[in-house]
């Protein structure tokens, strides 16, 4: 069987080499121990359950997973940048709206810690009691380094029988600024190593001449990030993981996606096409995407440091895209708090829509260059 990654300490390892433990009759702390996944029986002689664990961090792995191929999204920004928000959108829109636009695709969060997490971090917050995300909130906390479990399923219909393709994604909580740090790097270079595809979600508020140029009643972060730099940053520490010569590309996929576009007035174009839904009806539009990129990568040719975003990205990465994201849909009216309105969110899914068409899990309408 494929090699599988743990969610937790992203190592690899194979599915016989699994752990089982002790049933709870077996008594408590050292009596009750690992072993293989293989023995019938726990060292006490007792049948075990069928759960299974990480050999390496003896993390609890749920059966869907195991038995599921994983296709790993790293979500990376700086601070405040708005990729918890980002992911918080998304899984509602794929389980309610993109779903059915992709012949019934279903979203669901696998284990009790990924359906309890999302609830209590994301969905509670910001569909419950209308308030925007806080790096700081101890809920938040609490689930930081755990990982979000989410598994798409897609209906096919082969030799007039209905069957089901299956993908895990998996999202896990981290910054920017983490990358940028000397010390305990090694979970955050295996989990970026392991991934299938990168979102590297760019604040463009935390840009100052984008900052200067927007409305005065705009949020700003409180601090803002050197956005090159994490790239840069990004590259090395991936280069280094793999053993890579420097002028060679990286083949992970990278999508660029730059957030916050609805607060973003004069520093996009009049009639900007992010400001319009994305045309993926059942399979992500090409020609749509490469209209975005070139219009992003024309205005951020013009902004500070923009140029330098670009060829960093360029230099470094063999598969890149740029898109224009709003999570929200609408800038906040104050600090802490979603618009009366609600949420209306605009092109969420078109970074994710890119990767699983590059991962051949759903159609892709090509286009001519």
């Amino acid at each position: 069987m494929a090699e599988l990654t743990c969610p937790y300490c992203w190592k690899g390892t194979r599915e016989k080499q699994l752990l089982q433990f002790c049933p709870e009759q077996c008594g408590r702390g050292d009596t009750r121990t690992f072993f293989p996944s293989s023995a019938k029986a726990c060292p006490h002689g007792r049948q075990p359950s069928k759960t299974r664990f990480c050999p390496s961090c003896q993390k609890m792995l749920e059966h869907d997973y195991i038995t599921t191929k994983s296709h790993i999204i790293a979500m990376i920004g700086s601070r405040q940048s708005g990729k918890s928000t980002y992911v918080g959108v998304l899984v509602n829109e794929l389980r309610n709206r993109i779903g059915p636009m992709f012949n019934n695709m279903c979203a669901e969060l696998v284990g009790d810690r990924s359906r309890i997490r999302y609830r209590d971090v994301f969905a509670g917050p910001m569909y419950g009691k209308g308030e925007t995300l806080q790096a700081t909130s101890p809920v938040r906390t609490q689930y930081q380094l755990d990982p979000l479990l989410l598994m798409l399923k897609f209906p096919r219909r082969r030799m007039l029988r209905e069957q089901l393709t299956a993908a895990m994604m998996i999202f896990y909580d981290t910054s920017g600024e983490d990358v940028l740090k000397a010390d305990n790097l090694e979970n955050l270079v295996d989990y970026l190593d392991a991934a299938a595809g990168i979102v590297l979600m760019i604040d463009p508020l935390q840009i100052s001449s984008v900052a200067r140029s927007v409305a005065d009643s705009v949020p700003k972060p409180s601090s803002s990030h050197d956005q090159v730099e994490i790239v840069q940053r990004l590259a090395e520490l991936l280069r280094t993981r793999r053993g890579m010569a420097a002028d060679k590309k990286i083949s992970t996929p990278l999508a660029v996606a730059i957030g916050k576009t609805d607060a973003l007035g004069s520093a996009l174009p009049a009639n900007s096409v992010v400001r319009r839904p994305g045309a993926h009806d059942g399979a992500y539009d090409d020609a749509d995407g490469w209209f975005v990129h070139d219009e992003l990568r024309a205005t951020l040719s013009g902004w500070a440091d923009g140029e330098a975003l670009l060829n960093t990205v360029d230099a470094n990465f063999s598969k890149n895209r740029f898109f224009g994201v709003s999570a929200l849909g609408v800038t906040p009216p104050e600090q802490g708090r979603i618009s009366a309105s609600g949420i209306h969110p605009l092109r969420v899914e078109d970074p994710l829509l890119w990767l699983l068409g590059r991962f051949r899990l759903i159609p892709v309408r090509k286009a001519k260059r």
